[in-house]
């Protein structure tokens, strides 16, 4: 398997729990931005303002993250909505 370094310096399989555990953390470091700019979206009214919203945190780590979250959450309340209406 591939190694890595961890911010320690120590070099680290890419499988072993360490290298597990530290990705975990970045992830977990990452959550609460991440839900601050799912939020942000929610409250945005148009495709464009979101579009635009997106492409201003574009170069984040983690925008994907975001757009994904985001989608979820907007077919949910698609979701939600229409049930609403039967």
């Amino acid at each position: 398997m591939p190694t890595a370094r961890l911010p320690d310096g120590r070099e680290v399989d890419t499988a072993s729990e360490e290298w597990r555990l530290h990705k975990l953390a970045e992830w977990q470091a990452r959550q609460p931005e991440c839900d601050r700019h799912v939020a942000n979206l929610q409250r945005l009214a148009g495709t464009q303002a979101r579009a635009a919203y997106i492409e201003r945190i574009a170069d984040a780590p983690m925008a994907e993250r975001v757009k994904a979250e985001f989608l979820k959450w907007f077919e949910a309340e698609k979701k939600r909505r229409e049930a609403m209406k039967r």
